[in-house]
């Protein structure tokens, strides 16, 4: 355990960050819901299956803060 590591911190660079990591993610959803929206043209049934989506996609964005987050951390001195 090293004691001298300074603690985290949000700054600008976190919301620079946290801007990036939106859009990208952003362009990517279109992508997957355009995707979604020609496979099922009628919607998604049943829809348990569209809030388990919805629920995927909510994890994922939230993970994707967490991993850059976590490398940014990790790579500071």
């Amino acid at each position: 355990m090293n004691l001298n590591k300074k603690k985290y911190q949000l700054d600008n660079a976190f919301l620079r960050r946290l801007a990036v990591i939106s859009l990208a993610y952003g362009m990517f959803m279109i992508v997957v819901w355009g995707v979604i929206a020609q496979t099922f043209p009628d919607g998604i049934e049943p829809p348990w299956l569209f809030w388990l989506i919805i629920g995927l996609s909510v994890f994922i964005y939230i993970a994707f803060i967490v991993i850059v987050e976590l490398a940014n951390y990790k790579r500071k001195p």
